[in-house]
């Protein structure tokens, strides 16, 4: 996927704008089940705009519109997500759907430059700063270093 614009609510209405950093216009790898999903969306998106004569969809066109087709602001997104995770009895912002997704990764040992870029951040530096206290413990390096000290290299 290619992020190369966001969105903004404000007081006039809704901008689309450059992310705030160079860093935010980046290109992330999608998970299989993530690009299935997106094309069932395109699919349904198709069909409500040709059943409203607007034809086909352009390229341009936004993956989650409103019903005219335009840009939905970010509350009603907010809002959406609200009324979905009551329903279904979770407690979680929007936002924290980031913070899952770096959560994970560090979990499962992506570095944290890889974690980073995918959040689009400036640096890893305020990836670390946010995260840190995910990181493993010293632990690890400890065992690491026992290793090191105490069996013959290879």
């Amino acid at each position: 996927m290619r992020i190369e614009r966001a969105v903004e609510q404000t007081k006039q209405g809704i901008a689309v704008k450059p992310p705030k950093t160079r860093h935010g216009r980046r290109l992330v790898t999608l998970a299989p089940v993530t690009v299935d999903v997106l094309r069932a969306r395109l699919r349904a998106q198709q069909e409500q705009w040709l059943a409203s004569g607007r034809g086909k969809v352009t390229p341009d066109a936004p993956v989650f519109a409103a019903v005219d087709g335009e840009i939905m602001s970010p509350r009603s997104i907010s809002k959406a997500w609200e009324r979905m995770t009551r329903r279904l009895g979770i407690k979680a912002s929007f936002h924290a759907t980031s913070h899952y997704h770096a959560s994970r990764l560090i979990a499962d040992r992506i570095d944290v430059v890889t974690v980073s870029r995918r959040l689009g951040h400036s640096s890893p530096a305020i990836t670390l700063k946010i995260y840190a206290y995910l990181m493993e413990s010293d632990d690890r390096a400890a065992k690491v270093m026992q290793r090191a000290l105490t069996e013959p290299a290879k």
